[in-house]
């Protein structure tokens, strides 16, 4: 596994003696590089999955790296979703997207002065985390057996 991000955004290190931490130390092109030599991705609603969708089959594979996607209930699947990509969201599970994504910019406000801090802007179900973080609560919805389904239903594309 390689764990990549910027260092300004929260992320919770994986552990594990198969995980290579490049957190913070990828440019664009290294970070397309590594998506294109991967098996897989798991990403939110991000960079990484439009990557996945763009770059050509790797030829030890002959195929674009499998992508499972964290989405939540942000971005509905017929606006955001690729073909090959397992999405998983929650739209139309919650009264803050009935029928598609709430499009909502935060789950607080950052006060750095941008649009996204205000009140039409913010999630309306924010969660308090066991690890002190705020997160939408429809990201909380997706659950590690959902993520680990879905990577195992690629594996056994594969076969």
């Amino acid at each position: 596994f390689v764990q990549i991000g910027r260092n300004d955004h929260p992320h919770p290190r994986l552990k594990g003696d198969n995980v290579l931490n490049l957190i913070g130390q990828t440019n664009l092109r290294e970070l397309m590089r590594v998506i294109y030599g991967a098996e897989g991705v798991i990403t939110p609603i991000s960079l990484p999955m439009h990557v996945a969708a763009a770059v050509p089959a790797h030829p030890r594979t002959g195929r674009r790296p499998h992508c499972v996607v964290l989405a939540g209930g942000r971005e509905p699947p017929n606006w955001e979703q690729y073909p090959a990509h397992a999405y998983l969201n929650c739209c139309g599970r919650l009264k803050c997207c009935p029928e598609g994504g709430c499009t909502k910019s935060r789950v607080e406000a950052l006060q750095d002065g941008r649009a996204f801090d205000g009140p039409d802007k913010l999630c309306q179900q924010p969660v308090h985390t066991d690890s002190g973080q705020v997160v939408a609560r429809c990201m909380t919805m997706i659950t590690v057996d959902d993520v680990v389904r879905c990577v195992r239903e690629c594996e056994e594309a594969l076969r």
